[in-house]
């Protein structure tokens, strides 16, 4: 009897999904409080295995088929109206959030450069002046190296007069809104009416208990690009998936190295045609919105605001908190860099440089194992959950093996896993639709 219960209750999809949540509700703990500034390298290690599994068994959620009997069917009119029911009750819990963080903590050039740069990056574009040129502060300059898609959207705030800390929500609240209208006719079952709210309730949650990512960084702009590459990533709206991969790649180059296993992936499955079409946009937004504006008209300056990013690495590795006398980003970020610090006989730069060739050789070795992988077996799989896993599993590395593991840029990884979450949840059958 018992093992008769246990069998309907802990059903092979059953068991899939409350891993999935194991490995995510991991995730968001550790990115949340205090285990990394106590247990860096424990703790990275634990989010590390935790998102290389979530990301096996996301590449492995089509084999296991769907429990009809687990989740009731909604009304497409009664999903839609909650979706944005749910929505607008997030927004005013992250307005009050932004608003209380505003009002204590200003923008504060000597603790973060980020909004300070787009602010002059903005102005020069607003006043007609050359957009990449070197920022200018009181104590230091640097060449710029911020790609339109992070500064464009702030435009508003300038032509409005409003703090540009709100603009980051902005773009993330329509990102949910653009999720809400390609995906009412999936969000018809209570899992994904549930992981739909899991979006903005994970974000909240990671920056209530990270709120100088509020005060001080953009990333909820390159997240939010991110989430719409998830949201699209098979939903055969090619035009409007060049445009996401655009602006991925005009907020942050993360994407960059992916895009060859992306393209293979659909190679092997012979969709000639999205590949055209994905290439063609995705070509031709880069070229509208950074090639032909920005880039032609002075590509040394652009070029140096990019090898600056190193230069600023040598920085944080020789910012050493004053208590423990240990880079300050290295010991409390989620990631490996502290490993490649400890390397005796070599300069901090050399230190990086290891590192940097480090990650972009395993990078290319999981593309080549992930696409050998997919072209032995990609009969075995379903190219949309092979995509996603994959995908995580590419931002698992690359994350843990930058060279500054700010924290701030888990804010993509917690709305990446998220989107994940939703995406797989659309896929499942409520049982009023398995017996029509």
């Amino acid at each position: 009897m018992w093992k008769l219960i246990l069998e309907k209750t802990f059903t092979k999809k059953r068991i899939f999904w409350l891993i999935l949540f194991a490995c995510f509700g991991v995730e968001l703990t550790i990115l949340s409080h205090e285990l990394l500034r106590d247990h860096q390298i424990t703790s990275s290690i634990v989010l590390f295995s935790a998102s290389v599994i979530f990301s096996i068994i996301t590449i492995l959620f089509h084999r296991i088929k769907t429990d009809t009997t687990a989740w009731n069917y909604l009304s497409n009119n009664v999903s839609y109206l909650t979706c944005i029911a749910i929505v607008l009750l997030f927004g005013h819990t992250f307005y009050e959030l932004i608003t209380s963080v505003i009002k204590t903590t200003p923008i504060d050039v000597n603790y973060s450069d980020i909004i300070p740069t787009i602010q002059q990056q903005v102005d020069r574009f607003i006043h007609g002046q050359k957009v990449y040129q070197t920022i200018q502060f009181d104590k230091y300059s640097y060449p710029s190296g911020y790609l339109p898609a992070n500064w464009f959207p702030f435009c508003l705030a300038a032509l409005l007069q409003i703090d540009f800390r709100y603009i980051p929500f902005l773009v993330f609240y329509i990102s949910l809104f653009i999720g809400i209208i390609f995906y009412r006719d999936k969000i018809n079952n209570g899992l994904s009416l549930l992981l739909f709210m899991l979006i903005p309730f994970s974000l909240i949650w990671f920056l209530l208990h990270n709120k100088l990512i509020v005060a001080y960084s953009v990333e909820l702009i390159v997240a939010s690009y991110y989430l719409l590459f998830i949201l699209f990533i098979n939903k055969k709206n090619n035009i409007l998936l060049g445009l996401c991969i655009a602006l991925c790649l005009l907020s942050r180059y993360t994407l960059l190295l992916y895009l060859p296993l992306y393209f293979f992936i659909l190679f092997i499955d012979k969709e000639f045609k999205a590949i055209k079409q994905i290439a063609f946009s995705s070509i031709l937004f880069l070229s509208l919105f950074y090639i032909l504006p920005f880039f032609i008209a002075d590509p040394l300056v652009i070029i140096k605001g990019f090898l600056s990013y190193s230069d600023s690495g040598i920085g944080e590795w020789n910012h050493l908190n004053e208590y423990t006398g240990l880079p300050e980003h290295l010991t409390q970020g989620a990631g490996f860099a502290y490993l490649f610090y400890l390397i005796k006989g070599v300069s901090i730069a050399e230190k990086i440089k290891y590192m940097q060739l480090f990650l972009v050789f395993i990078l290319l070795a999981f593309m080549f194992l992930m696409g050998y992988i997919y072209y032995k077996k990609h009969t075995q799989f379903k190219t949309a959950t092979f995509l996603l896993g994959s995908f995580k599993l590419y931002l698992c590395i690359f994350f843990s093996f930058i060279h500054v593991p700010y924290i701030y840029l888990y804010t993509t990884s917690i709305l990446v896993t998220a989107g994940i979450l939703f995406y797989l949840s659309t896929m499942e059958k409520p049982v009023n639709q398995e017996l029509e």
